[in-house]
């Protein structure tokens, strides 16, 4: 009886330390790339003043994720909240564009440039941008000679 304890003793310490070490061993990966998770592509927008002169002004545009955009210039400041008006009233533009040139101002002024853009066809990006521009003033750095042309 005293062999066949032993026995069983030693098969359950052999089994003991044969799932000990089984355990130890890490699970085997696969090879190769692996899948990528799908992103959410996330909608953003932009907008600053690249340059400005006396009856111009350029704004540089980055836009990702978005399918179209439109713009309202304004001699005075408003509170623009309607992205819907924006697309009615404004000025629309391809979001692959890198910039658009702004006509038409006045040396010495200041405008607001309203933003606004859609993800898609039915949804409008949530935050409307505000861009100020300030038109430089005339400069007149060289002398002017006024000729008499009466004689």
């Amino acid at each position: 009886m005293k062999s066949t304890v032993l026995k069983t003793i030693s098969a359950l310490m052999l089994a003991a330390v044969s799932f000990g070490f089984n355990s130890c061993v890490e699970p085997e990966q696969p090879v190769g790339p692996t899948p990528e998770e799908p992103t959410e592509k996330v909608p953003s927008l932009e907008v600053r003043v690249k340059s400005a002169d006396q009856t111009s002004a350029e704004l540089e545009i980055k836009a990702e994720n978005i399918q179209e955009i439109a713009y309202v210039l304004s001699s005075e400041q408003s509170d623009m909240t309607m992205p819907a008006v924006l697309f009615a009233t404004g000025t629309k533009i391809d979001p692959s564009k890198a910039s658009v040139k702004i006509e038409g101002l006045q040396a010495n002024k200041t405008y607001w440039v309203y933003f606004a853009a859609k993800k898609d066809a039915s949804s409008f990006f949530e935050e409307i941008l505000e861009v100020e521009v300030t038109t430089p003033n005339y400069v007149f750095d060289k002398m002017l000679t006024l000729v008499d042309t009466e004689y």
